[in-house]
């Protein structure tokens, strides 16, 4: 078990560093084929000098910055956290109610696809003139911005059980709900999981979204106070912290999937658990 833990833990490293790597390079080669204004867009040199060696202000101001940054992530973090859960427990929630009562799912599952056109911009004036500022617009724009595409992928993976298994289920004489709970449910778990990998950084995105336009706090809300005082190094920085956060929880989710597809999913014990 030691053994089989230490080798995820070493592919999972190895993923983060090997997707770092892949996106410096991206960004390097784009600044050399873009032609932008170095007072604008900032190479990982002068983000890794803003972070680690300001060359102007020496270490000490380099150290303000990381702890100003950080601060402000947690703030992030805490808002994106909310309309995470949220999103998670709706879309989840009503992807089985879809999957007990399949009415439903063709009444108002083309409803959901129209909502989804929509875009997220759209909807937030509206829900912030209803519900102010606070946890509640917050949690609304984080649950409409993960939430459709954990709802069609976990209503995919609800309809994909095997019929065979859910006949034996009934044949000795377990209701709908039991089927579910024994067949449904574990087929949907890969599907979940994919869905969930796609909502972490979407997360983000929606609290960064709710930040910037409402309550100027969080990272959110400093990009528009950077980009207003022309703090272009910061907002790359930003950009960055968000972008290594968002590859991190992936790589998290994606870490934490195999122990419970091993115990819980639809090839349970075929898995690698660690």
């Amino acid at each position: 078990m030691g053994a089989l833990l230490l080798r995820r833990l070493a592919r999972t490293a190895a993923a983060l560093v090997g997707s770092s790597v892949f996106l410096l390079v991206l960004w390097q080669l784009a600044l050399r084929v873009v032609n932008v204004s170095p007072f604008i867009a900032k190479s990982p040199a002068d983000v890794w000098d803003y972070l680690f060696t300001d060359p102007r202000f020496g270490t000490a101001t380099a150290a303000g910055n990381r702890s100003h940054l950080l601060s402000l992530l947690g703030v992030t973090l805490e808002d994106a956290g909310i309309g995470f859960c949220f999103g998670v427990a709706a879309s989840v929630l009503l992807a089985l109610l879809f999957a007990l009562v399949p009415p439903l799912d063709a009444m108002f599952m083309p409803l959901a696809m129209v909502m989804r056109t929509i875009p997220l911009v759209g909807f937030a004036p509206i829900i912030y003139i209803i519900f102010g500022n606070g946890t509640v617009t917050v949690g609304l724009l984080g649950t409409i911005i993960v939430f459709f595409p954990i709802l069609i992928n976990m209503s995919l993976g609800l309809r994909s059980a095997s019929p065979q298994s859910l006949d034996l289920v009934r044949v000795y004489g377990g209701n709908r709900w039991t089927a579910m709970r024994m067949v449904a449910i574990p087929s949907a778990l890969p599907n979940l999981f994919a869905s969930v990998k796609i909502a972490v950084p979407f997360s983000l995105v929606g609290a960064m979204l709710y930040e910037w336009l409402f309550s100027l706090k969080g990272l959110g809300g400093e990009i528009a106070v950077a980009n207003a005082h022309s703090l272009y190094a910061e907002t790359w920085a930003i950009v960055v912290l968000v972008a290594a956060v968002s590859i991190i929880l992936y790589n998290l989710v994606d870490f934490i999937e195999a122990p419970v597809l091993a115990l819980w999913g639809p090839k349970a014990g075929t898995y690698e658990a660690v």
